[in-house]
């Protein structure tokens, strides 16, 4: 956006209202309310394919390895997990501002195609889980000719 388009945006009776609706639009997690406002935890994921597999990964940094569930049943992946907040025992200790994210996430993904539940691989490091998925058997994608 050029600085004439920031100025005449600015000079908008709905300017604010505008980049509320931006701000709403790049919030990377929904918000909850607990006394303070707190960023809900949130798991971004990345699905890829192969001629021969899927390739999923979710980043999900914080998390250890036995908080993070995968299920997959009937070409359908769940991934759940939660991040639980740290007790803190000293009184004097007060955070001020925070952009860490706690609490539970599950995301689900149906493939397209059958896949080999008894071969998936999986791997988590450096906070992000990383899936091997493989298709079932030779069913390629084929086009159809209609007689």
């Amino acid at each position: 956006m050029s600085n004439l388009e920031l100025w005449k945006r600015s000079m908008s009776p709905w300017a604010e209202l505008d980049g509320l609706f931006d701000n709403f639009l790049k919030q990377e997690a929904p918000t909850t309310w607990s006394g303070n406002m707190k960023r809900a935890m949130a798991a971004r994921v990345e699905v890829s394919e192969t001629p021969q597999a899927f390739l999923v990964k979710f980043d999900i940094p914080g998390l250890k390895k036995e908080d993070i569930k995968i299920d997959l049943h009937d070409n359908r992946l769940t991934v759940s997990g939660e991040r639980r907040e740290e007790k803190r025992e000293e009184r004097d200790h007060k955070v001020h501002y925070s952009e860490l994210s706690y609490g539970s996430f599950a995301r689900a993904y149906t493939f397209p195609t059958a896949v080999d539940a008894e071969k998936v691989e999986a791997a988590y490091d450096g906070g992000v889980l990383s899936l091997h998925i493989p298709k079932l058997g030779n069913a390629k994608a084929r086009q159809i000719t209609i007689k």
